[in-house]
């Protein structure tokens, strides 16, 4: 079994309802996941996040979770245990403030479990 030492790989602020690319796994690398956590910093607030793989533009298709509501001072994660290869990218949306947190560890193609 490996075990890793995950790192903080990610981390934004958003509150104006626009996609925004939070990461892109660069080349040579793959991506374990422990979480991405979500965060409302006021009130009420909604989230969605999005896994697009290499190569692709940004669909609905893409959806992780979509319009999810976190109520006031509520957090969250999703992503948990995924690994992502080189060039996959996590987007994120906002509605009237979220923070974003990812955590994981970035490994060589050829070290992914």
């Amino acid at each position: 079994m490996v075990f890793f030492e995950y790192q903080i790989l990610a981390q934004a602020f958003y509150d104006d309802a626009t996609n925004h690319l939070l990461f892109t796994v660069p080349a040579g690398l793959s991506l374990v996941v422990s979480k991405l956590n979500i965060a409302s910093l006021g009130g009420d607030c909604y989230f969605r996040v999005f896994a697009v793989p290499s190569g692709q533009e940004l669909e609905e298709k893409h959806t992780i979770a979509f319009d999810v509501l976190l109520g006031v001072r509520e957090a969250t994660a999703v992503l948990q245990g995924a690994t992502l290869i080189e060039g996959d990218s996590i987007y994120v949306h906002a509605i009237d403030g979220v923070a974003f947190s990812l955590f994981g560890k970035l490994v060589p193609v050829t070290q992914v479990p």
